[in-house]
Order: C-alpha cells, then sequence, then structure tokens
C-alpha cells in the first residue's frame, strides 16, 4: 500500500515538473517558478552542494539521525535503539524522536526497511550522499 502511494506521488511530482519544465521553455518571458512541493517545502529544497542539486529538507534531530546512521556500514540494518546508542551525547535523542526521524527519512527516499518494518533500517546510497554533504 505504502509503495502505491510513493509511486503516485512520485508520478504526479514528475508529472507538474514536465508541465512546469515545457511551458518555461515553450512560453514567451519570464517562465514561472516550479510548481510547490505537497510537502510544504520539506521536499525540493535546495541542497547545499556546487551542483545545485535538490535534497530534501532536513530538521536537526533528523539531520543528526542521517548523519549517525552513515557511521555504520551501509549493509547493516540498525534498530533505533542502535542509533540511539551511537549518537554523540551532544547530539542524543529520546527513542521516540529517532523513531519517527527514522520514519521521516524513509519517507524521503534517505533510508529504506529491505525486510519490513520490524528488521531495521539503513540509508540509502541518496541518504549516504546526503550525509556527507550535511557533515560538520
Amino acid at each position: 500500500m505504502a509503495a502505491k502511494k510513493v509511486v503516485g506521488l512520485a508520478a504526479a511530482t514528475t508529472a507538474r515538473y514536465a508541465g512546469w519544465a515545457a511551458r518555461s521553455l515553450l512560453g514567451d518571458g519570464e517562465p514561472e517558478p516550479p510548481p510547490a512541493s505537497d510537502d510544504a517545502g520539506e521536499l525540493g529544497t535546495p541542497a547545499s552542494d556546487d551542483a545545485g542539486a535538490m535534497g530534501p529538507a532536513l530538521t536537526e534531530a533528523q539531520a543528526d539521525v542521517l548523519r549517525t546512521m552513515a557511521e555504520f556500514d551501509g549493509s547493516r540494518l540498525l534498530s533505533r535503539d542502535a542509533i540511539v546508542h551511537e549518537m554523540k551525547a551532544t547530539t542524543r535523542r529520546s527513542p521516540e524522536t529517532v523513531r519517527r526521524c527514522v520514519a521521516k527519512l524513509i519517507e524521503v527516499g534517505l533510508a529504506e526497511r529491505p525486510e519490513g518494518p520490524r528488521a531495521g533500517a539503513r540509508l540509502t546510497n541518496l541518504g549516504r550522499r546526503q550525509a556527507v554533504k550535511i557533515a560538520p
């Protein structure tokens, strides 16, 4: 069910941007700005890199969880408790906050649960690249 929702959102977003790009290239005068994200600024926020790539906007807690997950081997599935335990004392979050952050990272494609919702999570390749971009 969740996969259908993600595919549907991806298709809708792609269609919106394709329409915007076509209007911008073929239209007269100044192009209109791209359509706003359904997530009110959470997706499609410019990431800070030279290529101007787009990346998801993250809260401080989500960024802390992302950076902590990046410290682990990419093939290891991480439990919430493993992430909490590995976090630095200055950035440590509650287990419930970590759970919500991991859920958001999964929602925006930076993490995944390849073996189901109870088996742990790991960063996707995109998540690892984003962690490098936001490293302190």
